[in-house]
């Protein structure tokens, strides 16, 4: 992909637009990355796409994606989640950040992050990506599903809280020390 030119974007048409990533599909799971990037209104429905939540900061985008013929950078953790997202046969839509907002573009940025609240609230659903499963994010999840699963016994109180907590204290430690997605602490 060394000789085609790097994807450039165009302004957004509508102060109330957004861009959403339509991404292809493949049979074969190694397969190229192959996208559009279509803007759409947030106010005419249907606008449907799944909102990607995930993390990015501090990681250079320099795994390749055919988008619309150019190439556009981003984020392994954002080729993996691709990936994993893409299907064999229909065509996935979806809302990511890092690629759907010009990045490079700061009145954009500002004008996209204060409408992130309803980018999230009209997705079909919304795809929290950990990355790839390793010990950390088996821990992760692990605490979501216990802090899902508690009974607190009626009304929750204060106490029963404390009590929660302190059960899950030590897979939370655990968590900390690991990685997380800001690198080591």
């Amino acid at each position: 992909m060394s000789t085609l030119l790097e994807y450039k974007y165009i302004s957004l048409v509508s102060p109330r637009s957004v861009r959403t990533i339509k991404v292809e599909p493949a049979l074969d799971p190694s397969a190229e990355l192959r996208c559009e990037l279509k803007e759409v209104s947030l106010d005419d429905p249907p606008c449907k796409y799944s909102a990607l939540s995930y993390c990015w900061e501090g990681q250079i985008p320099d795994c390749s994606v055919l988008c619309a013929g150019k190439v556009l950078y981003v984020t392994k953790n954002c080729w993996t989640a691709m990936i994993k997202l893409r299907q064999p046969q229909d065509p996935v839509t979806l809302w990511i950040d890092s690629i759907c907002i010009n990045q490079a573009n700061v009145a954009e940025k500002s004008a996209q992050v204060t409408m992130m609240g309803d980018i999230y609230k009209k997705a079909d659903q919304v795809i929290v990506w950990l990355g790839e499963w390793d010990q950390t994010t088996y821990k992760a999840v692990e605490i979501i599903r216990d802090l899902g699963n508690m009974d607190f016994g009626g009304e929750p109180t204060h106490e029963k809280a404390l009590l929660a907590q302190q059960r899950n204290q030590a897979k939370v430690r655990a968590l900390r020390e690991g990685e997380s997605c800001y690198g080591r602490r």
